[in-house]
């Protein structure tokens, strides 16, 4: 039973790799090219997109099985967001053998770390120590809002999903350039935000739900950051799948479906907001940026960055004029915007491929030590 239980696993991924390859051909390539959708297919690398896919969910599967690691829902989202789109677009846009090589052999480091680390031993924090963390938690928080709504985030206030990008190079010109604001954001949306989120999911606490709820959406209206409307979502949809037994047969059905479903609402009415949504923006669009911000950084005329916009800029020097997001908007899409990569094309556009093993080591480790929490609860 075991053995067939992972053997239907395997065909759900194969299944939704198949589904991502026929969306980019005969939707996303056609309507989306001047989004640097482009259609350059190899069939060579098609085949090897497949061998990949096959090596790597040898190592997923087997991971995402294990119900007290909660670092399987982290590697359950990159595998599937970003690891699986990634290898369609190697097949369809004919990318880089080593890049994308790269990008498998640092998620399976992931893996191999979570796997076979040693569990960590922690000492329960003191309550000092836990009140000083909280308190800076909050001050976080009153930054992050305050500096917001004084930089005109109420009167930039939207909703609208036809408007998100006027929004959000409003936002760029006049929030983003507070001191750290952008990390504390990232931390507020994707963690500070979800973690609230789940600990009220977790207590059954519905007004913890609602506060966690109402300032993500404060968040998601000032700066227009689709990811961070989707997060609760997500977080929420994976809360409850993360408590059967098949995580991965249920979410790969579930994407599949939403996928077609989307792109069937399309074929109907000609209606690109739904699939242009789940479709591209969710997934193609993120897996798209590794590849972008690899082209741009693999030019010797573009230096890596090696953490000089960070908080050793005091003592590095910054190689360019403005961010990188805007060095790249401006690059491939001749306009001001906020085209953020995930952790692997940052760590490229830092280190190189050196970079994305040493990302990948350290998130591992975050993801490894995650899990040896979990042994200090009660059952």
């Amino acid at each position: 039973m075991h053995k067939i239980n992972y053997f239907i696993q395997f065909l759900s991924i194969i299944f939704l790799k198949a589904i991502f390859d026929y969306l980019y051909f005969v939707y996303v390539s056609k309507y989306f090219m001047g989004d640097l959708f482009y259609l350059n297919y190899s069939s060579e690398k098609h085949l090897y997109s497949y061998i990949l896919l096959v090596i790597v969910s040898i190592f997923v599967i087997p991971l995402i099985n294990q119900p007290n690691k909660p670092s399987r829902v982290v590697i359950l989202i990159l595998f599937l967001s970003i690891i699986v789109p990634i290898l369609t677009l190697y097949a369809y846009q004919d990318a880089d053998n080593y890049y994308v090589a790269a990008i498998v052999i640092s998620f399976i480091l992931i893996i191999l770390q979570i796997m076979y680390f040693p569990i960590l031993k922690f000492r329960i924090l003191h309550a000092s120590l836990m009140n000083t963390l909280l308190l800076g938690i909050i001050l976080i928080y009153i930054y992050v809002y305050s500096y917001l709504i004084f930089t005109g985030g109420l009167t930039r206030f939207n909703f609208n999903l036809k408007e998100v990008y006027d929004v959000r190079a409003e936002y760029v010109t006049m929030a983003a350039k507070g001191p750290l604001l952008g990390y504390f954001i990232t931390w507020v949306g994707n963690s500070f935000n979800m973690g609230a989120l789940v600990w009220g999911l977790f207590k059954k606490n519905r007004n913890i739900i609602i506060l966690a709820i109402v300032l993500q959406l404060l968040l998601f209206g000032m700066t227009n950051f689709k990811s961070f409307l989707f997060a609760p979502v997500l977080v929420m949809s994976l809360y409850f799948l993360a408590k059967r037994k098949s995580l991965l047969l249920y979410s790969t059905i579930s994407i599949t479906m939403i996928l077609m479903f989307s792109y069937l609402f399309f074929i109907f009415y000609n209606d690109h907001q739904w699939s242009s949504m789940f479709i591209r923006r969710q997934f193609f669009v993120p897996s798209n940026l590794h590849l972008i911000y690899y082209d741009f950084f693999k030019e010797d005329y573009n230096p890596y960055i090696n953490l000089s916009n960070s908080i050793f800029s005091s003592f590095l020097e910054y190689p360019y004029q403005a961010s990188v997001t805007r060095i790249i908007s401006w690059e491939y899409w001749n306009r001001d915007f906020g085209p953020n990569v995930g952790f692997l094309g940052d760590a490229y556009s830092h280190f190189g491929f050196l970079g994305m093993f040493l990302f990948a080591f350290i998130l591992g480790l975050i993801l490894r030590i995650l899990d040896s929490f979990v042994t200090m609860l009660p059952s």
